[in-house]
């Protein structure tokens, strides 16, 4: 007949020590974890279960007033960083820390993704700038595009604002390449943004949620404004 456990008011049946499992306590799980600065309760060899692994082989990180287990090098995965990490990308004009094969990540990247780490071919490309307006005809956004009806569309359908602005049907400007195009959208941000509230957060100091929130209420109320104003002009026409 199997034994049940001595522990008061239980009835499972013994597992070690005249107890039931659940009732059953390592001895060393009384113990705390033997090293410094560690509270954790220890479960083997007098350590906890985070130093119990890898102090056994590699010891722990030699970061001075850093408990955790070595990675490599004598270091934890926290400060262990790999040679190659301390080198530059070999990409010319790149000062990212290379990642892996001599580049940085975003060039390992483009190259798998391209097969080259050349720039993609998108900066020589024409492309369009525009200034989408409300309809009290104050600019509210800055952008750049090489697919012009396509970002409007985008904009338009995608953007909580989009309904309550003048989507525009042609550029502003065009640009032989995205390189010439990016500079005009920057200074044009940075124009406007010092006396207009502009939905843009690239190249806007202003911007914040909150920044947001009021400047889309407001375009919001003179689109209502406008849309009320047409139907009390259509109703007398």
């Amino acid at each position: 007949m199997l034994k049940t456990c001595a522990t008061d008011g239980c009835n499972n049946n013994v597992s070690s020590k005249g107890v039931c499992i659940k009732h059953y306590i390592n001895p060393a799980r009384l113990e705390a974890c033997g090293i410094d600065g560690c509270r954790n309760n220890a479960v083997a060899k007098g350590v906890c279960q985070k130093h119990y692994v890898r102090p056994i082989t590699l010891g722990l990180c030699n970061i001075e007033g850093c408990n955790n287990s070595a990675y490599g090098k004598g270091a934890c995965s926290k400060h262990y960083v790999r040679p190659s990490q301390l080198e530059a990308c070999s990409v010319d004009g790149c000062d990212d820390n290379v990642h892996a094969s001599g580049i940085c990540t975003k060039h390992r990247l483009r190259a798998y993704r391209k097969g080259t780490t050349e720039p993609p071919e998108l900066n020589k490309q024409t492309t369009h700038g525009y200034i989408i307006h409300n309809h009290a005809g104050t600019p509210v956004y800055v952008g750049i595009t090489c697919n012009f009806q396509s970002r409007m569309d985008l904009h338009e359908h995608t953007q909580p604002w989009g309904p309550y602005v003048n989507i525009p049907e042609q550029p502003t400007v065009t640009f032989d390449n995205r390189e010439q195009a990016s500079e005009w959208e920057q200074q044009t941000i940075a124009k406007l943004a010092q006396t207009t509230p502009l939905f843009n957060d690239t190249y806007n100091p202003n911007w914040s949620l909150d920044y947001e929130h009021d400047l889309l209420e407001r375009t919001i109320d003179i689109h209502n404004q406008h849309t009320l104003l047409q139907s009390v002009v259509e109703s007398h026409t």
